[in-house]
């Protein structure tokens, strides 16, 4: 399936759990699609994964970051634009498990959004 995404930087947070997540079931299929991808994720798998698809002659890039830090957050996409000058796409897959359940107060979830 050509989506159109050929050589288009996509940015994805949450792209490094585990394989065949959500997120990383994105990431192969961007790369199959031969977009590519910017992984944002705290998590050291990322390094993995975009070395996987680079063995395949795809670039991407990983952006080891916790995205409830905003300084974070800056100098990963800062990264992103000074490699590709550009980012055409966002897919924010990241989940935040904070603990804020049912018995959470409003202030409480609202922190958690």
């Amino acid at each position: 399936m050509d989506l159109g995404l050929k050589g288009k930087v996509v940015v994805i947070t949450g792209a490094a759990g585990l394989k065949g997540s959500i997120g990383e079931t994105i990431l192969q299929h961007l790369a199959a699609e031969g977009a590519i991808p910017a992984v944002i994720d705290r998590n050291d798998r990322g390094f993995a994964y975009i070395e996987e698809i680079q063995k395949q002659g795809i670039d991407g890039l990983f952006c080891k970051t916790d995205v409830t830090n905003p300084v974070q957050i800056e100098e990963a996409i800062a990264k992103i634009i000074a490699k590709y000058g550009r980012i055409d796409a966002l897919i924010n897959n990241v989940g935040v498990n904070d603990g804020a359940g049912l018995d959470a107060s409003y202030e409480e979830f609202m922190d958690s959004l």
